[in-house]
């Protein structure tokens, strides 16, 4: 199975999860804004745009219908996310609005120059050949027209714990692997429960442990489980600098490059972090996630 496929059936399952989960599916829909790329709030009006490895959540595709968007195409490796995105955007009355295409962001099914936008969100770090992935994009963009990634940074202690320890143990350590395939929420809440029930047994005193933790069951949701998921069961999972990334865009002749970011939304842990990824290069950002997740919008020439 090729690189490509074996990542489309892992991701295949993430978003079926993020499709059961509303909060998950909310913040897919809404990750991207005109603010947030730079751009006029009717930019979008008119346009033509595309979501190279959209997956089944079809939450990109959403994103651009509520921006304004003519037409979007979406394309992924596999049929299988085609029946999941037609449900989510003919449920949002966007129905022959779209075109969902089986192909490859390595090599895309499209003629030169025919987009007015395009974007890869989170796709290109899990190919063979991120830099021809961009080329690809650049091609198939028009000239003036918008190219968006987002693609994994280098460094950092707790990227470097996740990338460089734990994926190779849930590759080698069956044990590992099979605990954290079965990860549920109603598992980890239970575990919870009877640490919560037992702090209050033996030492019922301790009210400032057992406050803690319950507070922590509220931050623990699917869409946290559905992040490890994605970050440990990737076949593969590159990291590149800016610099390396910016380089990439340079050379096809891209310019106006800017690193964006937002201030994301979570409804769970990670909203004690999300100053961290909008200030990704705040010192203690630096230090935990090195160059952070790299979110670059250029202009084709």
């Amino acid at each position: 199975m090729s690189l490509e496929k074996e990542t489309r059936k892992v991701f295949k399952q993430i978003h079926e999860g993020i499709l059961k989960d509303k909060t998950a599916s909310n913040r897919f829909r809404s990750m991207l804004t005109t603010a947030y790329l730079g751009v006029e709030d009717s930019f979008f009006h008119g346009k033509v745009c595309l979501d190279a490895g959209c997956g089944s959540h079809g939450g990109g595709i959403y994103n651009l219908f509520s921006l304004g968007a003519e037409k979007v195409y979406g394309l992924d490796v596999d049929s299988t996310f085609v029946e999941p995105v037609k449900k989510v955007l003919e449920d949002g009355g966007f129905n022959g609005k779209y075109q969902l295409d089986i192909g490859s962001v390595l090599e895309l099914p499209y003629p030169d120059n025919f987009f007015d936008y395009v974007q890869c969100h989170g796709v290109l770090h899990h190919t063979a050949d991120a830099k021809k992935g961009l080329r690809e994009m650049h091609r198939v963009t028009k000239p003036h027209g918008i190219i968006y990634i987002t693609i994994m940074g280098k460094g950092g202690l707790f990227h470097d714990l996740v990338f460089d320890y734990l994926r190779p143990r849930y590759k080698n350590d069956r044990e590992f692997k099979k605990q954290v395939d079965s990860l549920r929420l109603e598992q980890i809440h239970k575990q919870l429960d009877w640490l919560i029930d037992n702090i209050k047994q033996e030492t019922p005193e301790d009210k400032q442990g057992a406050q803690l933790l319950i507070g922590l069951k509220e931050l623990i949701n699917q869409d946290y489980i559905l992040s490890w998921w994605d970050a440990l069961q990737a076949p593969s999972y590159d990291r590149f600098t800016e610099e390396e990334v910016r380089g990439w865009f340079v050379e096809c002749g891209c310019y106006d490059i800017e690193r964006v970011s937002r201030y994301p939304v979570y409804k769970n842990i990670r909203v004690v972090l999300a100053p961290l990824y909008f200030h990704y290069y705040s010192e203690l950002a630096r230090l935990l996630y090195g160059e952070g997740v790299i979110q670059l919008r250029a202009y084709k020439k």
